[in-house]
């Protein structure tokens, strides 16, 4: 009985630890839960599984599962001579001729990536308002036995024949008052820079990348903002202390609920052993049977 309720109570102990560990890292995961490493692999493998005998100049629709729905991803295999002599004009992004390959591989696949209504989970630009999708723009070798390798190529331009990243005007929302501004994003989803538009939602670029269009945040929106965290994070403190004072509730009760069954067991135990110890005898009286200790009656002796 006492080991089983000391299971009982570790095993809800544990719960409990797991479940306030998971809820102090909750909030910090909600910035950065999406690992775009992840990502990029598993956009590769889908490429590599879903289409089979790719060609040099087709555009392919990369299949995603439905918990992906939002998101839109193509790749391209080109010869690089050819990407180098014409330029390519695919999905929103203008490529034109003289782009430079390093290092220098004869094909390469190019991913086009649109990340849609993900834009604001994988990216994020400080006092900035995100406005258009993310896109992104991959190089990789490629192989005759698969579409996408694992290498990155770096893809660079002089800066007065520019790589274009078109946005839709359809895809800009938010405060038309506002004027938009390019942001070059890094892999790891932060900015790299904040640069004008020459034309009205075009980025102009020298390599390859990700690229979005945002807007600054009003001071108004800033301090509202840190007010929103502000409660989150008192909101979340006082749910981890919710939780710690039920954790140490929990384990003052195990301990006590163990050592009142120790003492019940002990108390149990003295019990047999004092019934093992002396033999009781039983009478009947009347109807109702009666204990009867055994007795040893003293022995008369004769006096001189």
């Amino acid at each position: 009985m006492t080991s089983m309720g000391l299971h009982k109570c570790w095993k809800i102990t544990r719960a409990m630890v797991s479940f306030i560990i998971f809820l102090s890292f909750l909030e910090e995961s909600k910035a950065c839960e999406y690992d775009h490493a992840s990502l990029e692999a598993f956009v590769r493998d889908r490429a590599n599984q879903e289409i089979a005998k790719a060609r040099a100049g087709t555009l392919y629709d990369i299949p995603l599962p439905s918990n992906f729905s939002g998101m839109n991803f193509s790749v391209l295999r080109v010869r690089s001579g050819s990407l180098r002599r014409r330029g390519a004009n695919y999905s929103s992004y203008n490529l034109p001729p003289l782009i430079k390959l390093e290092p220098y591989v004869k094909r390469i696949a190019i991913i086009f990536e649109n990340f849609g209504n993900w834009s604001s989970r994988y990216y994020h630009v400080p006092n900035h308002t995100i406005v258009a999708p993310v896109l992104g723009l991959l190089a990789y070798n490629t192989s005759e036995t698969a579409l996408v390798l694992s290498r990155r190529l770096n893809l660079s331009i002089r800066e007065e024949t520019p790589i274009k990243v078109r946005f839709f005007r359809s895809w800009v929302h938010g405060n038309n008052e506002e004027k938009p501004v390019c942001a070059k994003l890094g892999d790891d989803g932060r900015l790299v820079e904040l640069k004008e538009m020459r034309e009205p939602f075009v980025c102009d670029t020298q390599s390859e990348g990700h690229y979005t269009l945002v807007v600054p945040v009003l001071e108004e929106a800033k301090n509202k903002d840190a007010r929103q965290r502000y409660h989150n994070r008192t909101r979340w403190a006082a749910l981890i202390g919710i939780g710690s004072g039920l954790i140490v509730l929990l384990l003052v009760i195990c301990v006590f609920v163990v050592i009142k069954l120790l003492k019940r067991r002990k108390l149990k135990t003295m019990e047999e052993t004092a019934e093992k110890g002396e033999i009781i005898g039983e009478f009947w009286v009347g109807l109702s049977k009666m204990p009867s200790a055994s007795m040893v009656r003293t022995q008369p002796a004769l006096e001189n």
